[in-house]
């Protein structure tokens, strides 16, 4: 069985574009109804502010650990275990987006699990 590592090269990059742009937008959108409530730009400022940092927080501190560490490690053992045992005694390789990979009767063919 070939190795696949837990977490994938560069997956944090996903989460932090995400996280980066959602918060803006949910910043932008919950400091203007602040702004329409008390009048204080200042207060828009800091609502909009702390809820992107917050957003990022989310994104960051739970939901890249969750996704990509706990699901993807339980998925791995699940896709190791004895199961798919054919597919590796046919020489074929869990991909790294965790699909088998390999050739029969010289035909290239992935199963997507």
């Amino acid at each position: 069985m070939n190795k696949v590592p837990v977490i994938r090269k560069n997956s944090y990059k996903d989460y932090l574009n995400t996280s980066i742009l959602g918060g803006f937008f949910i910043g932008l959108i919950f400091g203007f109804i602040a702004l329409m409530n008390t009048g204080s730009f200042m207060y828009f400022l800091g609502v909009g502010g702390a809820l992107w940092i917050l957003i990022i927080f989310i994104y960051m501190l739970i939901g890249f650990p969750r996704e990509e560490y706990f699901k993807r490690k339980k998925r791995i053992e699940k896709l190791e275990s004895g199961k798919y045992i054919y597919l590796y005694e046919n020489n074929f390789k869990l991909h790294e987006d965790l699909f088998f990979e390999g050739y029969i009767m010289n035909t290239i063919l992935g199963f997507i699990q």
